[in-house]
């Protein structure tokens, strides 16, 4: 009888619809991730239309033989959203969410996840999410 309000408490604590991890969005769909796109600092875009696609990706496929293609994008309905990091130590490929949304903005945030590594090896990681096309303001910020 002792027992139970410890029991209880571990119940609660270790139920898995009880722990809430951040609510996902299904209207960012990855596209492409890597570890290597050298850029000098960190930057966002916002890509709106297939030339701009093909000129981003020409500078990702310059170091690359052969190159990635580029992904089809139906950009009457969807953008593209980029995240470059530049020189980043220990930090595998960035993730992105949707941090906050009102009537007029919508922001999108940019996880630097930390790599579990024994070595502080440099990489310059890189992510492309495709996003809905909204008359709302897109803000990408680098958490």
């Amino acid at each position: 009888m002792k027992w139970l309000p410890f029991l209880i408490l571990f119940v609660l604590s270790s139920c898995k619809s009880q722990q809430v991890e951040g609510v996902k969005d299904d209207r960012l769909q990855l596209i492409y991730q890597s570890d290597f796109f050298p850029v000098d600092s960190a930057q966002t875009l916002i890509i709106r239309d297939q030339k701009s696609l093909k000129q981003f990706y020409s500078k990702l496929n310059r170091t690359r033989k052969p190159g990635i293609p580029i992904p089809s994008v139906d950009f009457s309905e969807k953008c593209v959203l980029v995240a470059c990091l530049g020189a980043s130590k220990n930090v595998s490929v960035p993730k992105m969410k949707v941090n906050k949304e009102t009537s007029v903005t919508i922001e999108i945030g940019v996880e630097r996840m930390k790599k579990n590594a024994l070595t502080s090896t440099e990489n310059y990681p890189v992510c492309l999410y495709s996003f809905p096309i909204t008359d709302k303001k897109l803000t990408i910020h680098l958490d």
